[in-house]
């Protein structure tokens, strides 16, 4: 018996943003599977436990949200190899991802360097990513920007404040608390800004540089004092060689936002950003 493979009806729900869910049946027997399509366009086959949020309105929600916490959208700043933007929002080559980018306004000086930060919000409706909001850094001297609380980041023992919602019934409850997580994010921010400050006062010691070189981190973006044959200590910075890793992923120009993201969480493993007990923040 040959089986016979066949659609059912469109649903529409999410027609206004141009997106259809189609039902895969075999011998007219629904499989629980559903081709997701936007504008006549493939983009993925999902389960029947997949709920879409279209990227349109997440950023609309994360708009409504941002401007009731007091959060402007941000988007004057070098976008990095290989990005596209459009006004604070990150389109991934295929249309399917999104990062949208809110300025806190709190902008601080590590060592010299003018460094904004920021609230992140991410999206998919092709299933390779859920819904998250997590804080971002942006370095003006050299263009550098880097993801923190993505999916979750170790601070004094504590997580992050951040949202991280697979495309499921959880999603509805993620987006209700958004603003609320919003402004707890941000409440938090002041420790990133503390860990930067640290690191700015400590040098580079041969564990730190060591930890570094047998780290997940692609030496293709590590600065060249870290890839040297026999191990060296360059007489900078913490902070120094951190912002020569953050220019290395951001500005990789064969790495999409995924890769980067992917390469940020591996850099923040190797170096925390946990301000330490004794750590007092000047203001």
């Amino acid at each position: 018996m040959t089986n016979r493979i066949s659609v059912g009806k469109r649903d529409k729900k999410w027609g206004k943003y141009g997106i259809e869910q189609i039902p895969m049946l075999v011998n007219k027997v629904d499989t629980k599977t559903r081709i997701l399509v936007k504008n006549g366009e493939f983009v993925s086959v999902v389960g029947n436990h997949y709920r879409v949020l279209p990227n349109e309105l997440a950023v609309e929600i994360a708009n409504k949200s941002a401007q009731m916490t007091n959060l402007r959208p941000f988007s004057d700043f070098g976008n990095g190899e290989g990005l596209r933007m459009n006004g604070q929002v990150h389109v991934l080559e295929n249309n399917w991802k999104i990062h949208a980018m809110y300025d806190s306004g709190r902008d601080v000086t590590i060592a010299g360097d003018k460094v904004k930060l920021g609230v992140s919000v991410h999206n998919s409706i092709d299933g390779s990513l859920g819904f998250g909001v997590g804080i971002f850094s942006y370095r003006f001297t050299c263009s550098n920007m880097a993801f923190a609380g993505f999916r979750g980041q170790d601070v004094q023992g504590k997580t992050l404040e951040w949202i991280y919602s697979r495309h499921t019934d959880s999603l509805t409850g993620a987006i209700d608390v958004l603003q609320e997580k919003m402004v707890r994010i941000m409440d938090k921010v002041h420790l990133i800004a503390d860990s930067y400050k640290e690191m700015a006062r400590r040098k580079a010691t041969e564990e730190f540089i060591k930890k570094i070189r047998e780290s997940k981190l692609t030496k293709r973006i590590m600065p060249e004092y870290l890839k040297t044959e026999e191990l060296e200590v360059p007489d900078l910075s913490e902070w120094d060689i951190y912002n020569g890793l953050t220019q290395g992923i951001w500005h990789n120009g064969d790495a999409n936002l995924d890769t980067k993201i992917t390469q940020f969480g591996h850099l923040h493993r190797v170096i925390p950003l946990t301000p330490s007990q004794s750590y007092v923040r000047r203001s």
